[in-house]
């Protein structure tokens, strides 16, 4: 019985210890750190390989994929697109394929200025690359309108590789070098 009586008042004074505010405010701590934990291994840019034909790529998400026929003035021809969005960007990369070699600079073009017409792209530049075994390449960076008029940035890349064309495009209101470098850094090409 004395063990019984013994055993209480050491729970009674366990239950005020861990009532009392130094003990709450430490609980309260350890809750607030592992809150932070968890948001601190969940990034808003989750970087994953992709592969796109022969093309391997990385995008900061769980791509969309999808197959359809391209009208181009030269022709239509399928095209693969996988993408998705992640930290108020839009990431997305094209194949095309077949394209008769004859046919491919008025590709590009057509391709090109339909990607900045969609933007309304009132400032754009070319940007340096160069990406091995690539045997024409563009970059160019882009600024312009959406649809509904907000203004957005845009870096945009193709690649001619045999008679295939590979683009790759990211489009925020405002580009961040976390968003674009990861994403063009990492092309590779067959």
């Amino acid at each position: 019985m004395a063990a019984t009586v013994e055993a209480l008042a050491l729970l009674r004074r366990a239950r005020r210890k861990l009532e009392s505010p130094t003990v709450k405010h430490k609980r309260w701590l350890v809750v607030a750190s592992l809150v932070w934990s968890v948001a601190a291994c969940s990034p808003a840019l989750n970087w994953r390989q992709v592969e796109l034909g022969d093309l391997s790529l990385w995008l900061p998400c769980k791509p969309d994929r999808t197959h359809r026929d391209w009208q181009l003035p030269v022709g239509t021809f399928p095209v693969e697109v996988v993408g998705c969005e992640a930290d108020g960007a839009l990431f997305a990369a094209s194949h095309l394929r077949g394209l008769p070699p004859d046919r491919m600079e008025a590709a590009l073009d057509a391709w090109q200025g339909g990607a900045f017409a969609s933007m309304a792209a009132t400032q754009t530049s070319a940007v340096a690359s160069v990406t091995p075994h690539a045997v024409h390449q563009r970059q160019w960076s882009a600024q312009g309108n959406r649809a509904n008029g907000e203004p957005v940035q845009a870096r945009l890349a193709w690649w001619v590789v045999g008679q295939d064309i590979y683009h790759v495009a990211v489009y925020a209101k405002a580009l961040r070098a976390e968003q674009v470098d990861p994403l063009l850094e990492q092309i590779k090409l067959p």
